[in-house]
């Protein structure tokens, strides 16, 4: 039934002649007979939370849909799909009320959301296996992204992923990256002060782990005695490296140091940091004299429209100057008002609603230029606000939880962007390009080189959009010759 249904095991309730089947039983046990009518039920529960198992029903329809391969029909469907369940994911992530993380994501364990992705996981289809890394992927970076005291919420659902994984896939790199992830969730739970109960509740489910581990040690061990490779290498003395840096690279010394960027395997991301932060101008640290500061007074109801005001009209030398920051009616000042005025900025320059950049279809912490925000058509001053932005929070050395997708990196250099650079931004796009490329050209165009021309297909605020890749490209088709070019 499992088979057939697509839906697990534990989640199905038979009934044959007014009674529940068990699971443990076989149909000779009950006497089933051929030609007899069985029913299978489902169950609606109440709750408190409908929008939550609304959301949960809708990431367990799409993944349904991609087992029964009602997709299969397209392959531009198939990573359409793919794409919506991991913006569902994202949906859920950010509705979810601190006051019931707990409770959001047992709905979500409930609903045997990890069983459905393990099991879209194990597919035979690339496409599908590639469309459940990247969900079940982007549930660890999120669970990794939240405070200590939230993660403990997520202990179950992580510990129910290593599960499965570890029955399907012990050797697979998903699995390793879930058991990473498990190791992070229980420091967390640690940390807080609460992990008596906690880990005295899962003790005997993380002994699997905790063995493995052992094992890796034992043999990590057994490898160093046996390496005659002879003197250890630069990437040994990481931590020594990285202390040089910090204390003798200045400003100016350009020269001294460049050297030390091929390495980055060797260097910490405290050096590499350094060695960045002395490309940018200094900061002139004149706090008493105001005169030489930029001053900005910031309507804390009306943040970014005046905040681009200020910004957008001050000179280059002005913002060298120094920034002082002042909210209306209140009347604290000083670094620490700087700090939360870049934060909140920030949170709201890169706030999806305000549509200038979008998340990544892998990990939702990177963000990247929306292709709708001409929509807005000061989108470019804008643009340049942000830049502005960026590069004086760099100045002041003020983390402000942002981060840019890797492909829009190589863009802000000018280098052409290929196939491979995709490979951790969008792994659906990239499995399912690769695909094409490996498969044989007969074998391609006996399929009808699956359907596709020469266009790109879109979502831009709830419209769909096609856009040709070449002059009349609806009316070219992709065959085995030309699947490179597309």
């Amino acid at each position: 039934m499992e088979l057939k249904t697509k839906i697990p095991a534990k989640e199905q309730r038979v009934i044959y002649k007014g009674k529940q089947l068990q699971l443990e039983h076989s149909l000779r046990y009950y006497s089933i007979e051929q030609d007899s009518s069985l029913h299978l039920l489902g169950r609606i529960q109440s709750t408190e939370h409908p929008v939550a198992w609304r959301t949960v029903d809708d990431i367990m329809y799409a993944v349904s849909r991609m087992l029964r391969g009602d997709w299969f029909f397209s392959l531009n469907n198939i990573i359409m799909m793919g794409l919506n369940i991991n913006n569902i994911l994202i949906t859920f992530f950010d509705m979810m009320p601190k006051k019931a993380t707990c409770e959001y994501l047992e709905i979500f364990l409930n609903s045997s959301v990890p069983a459905a992705l393990v099991m879209l996981f194990a597919s035979p289809l690339e496409t599908n296996k590639s469309c459940a890394k990247s969900s079940i992927k982007l549930f660890f970076d999120s669970c990794i992204d939240l405070p200590d005291h939230q993660q403990r919420c997520f202990l179950p659902v992580v510990l129910e992923f290593f599960r499965l994984l570890r029955k399907v896939c012990p050797r697979n790199k998903l699995y390793v990256s879930c058991r990473n992830t498990l190791g992070s969730v229980l420091e967390s739970v640690y940390s807080s002060g609460d992990s008596r109960s906690c880990l005295l509740s899962i003790g005997d489910e993380i002994f699997p782990c905790v063995r493995e581990l052992a094992k890796l040690m034992v043999k990590h061990l057994v490898d160093d005695d046996d390496d005659d490779s002879g003197p250890p290498s630069l990437s040994s003395r990481k931590a020594s490296l990285g202390a040089l840096v910090l204390k003798f690279s200045k400003r100016g010394d350009d020269d001294d140091h460049q050297w030390i960027f091929e390495y980055k395997e060797a260097t910490t991301f405290e050096s590499r940091r350094h060695l960045a932060m002395l490309l940018f101008p200094d900061v002139e640290e004149e706090e008493e004299d105001y005169e030489e500061m930029h001053e900005m007074l910031i309507d804390r109801s009306n943040l970014l429209a005046e905040s681009f005001e200020y910004i957008t009209e001050a000179s280059s030398e002005e913002l060298h100057g120094g920034l002082f920051i002042e909210f209306k009616n209140e009347e604290d000042t000083g670094p620490g008002v700087l700090r939360e005025w870049f934060y909140l900025l920030c949170q709201e320059i890169f706030n999806p609603q305000n549509t200038l950049f979008t998340r990544s279809a892998d990990d939702f912490r990177r963000f990247s230029p929306n292709p709708a925000s001409e929509v807005d058509p000061l989108h470019l001053d804008y643009f340049e606000f942000t830049g502005r932005v960026i590069a004086l929070a760099l100045m002041h050395k003020v983390q402000v939880g942002v981060l840019f997708d890797r492909v829009f990196f190589l863009q802000l250099t000018g280098k052409k962007i290929g196939l491979e650079n995709i490979k951790n931004t969008d792994r659906i796009m990239y499995d399912s390009c690769k695909q094409i490329l490996e498969m044989d050209p007969e074998c391609f165009d006996s399929d009808a080189g699956l359907g596709l021309t020469f266009v790109s297909e879109t979502e831009v605020l709830g419209k769909r959009e096609t856009k040709e890749l070449l002059k009349d490209g609806k009316s070219i088709a992709v065959t085995g010759n030309n699947t490179s070019i597309y």
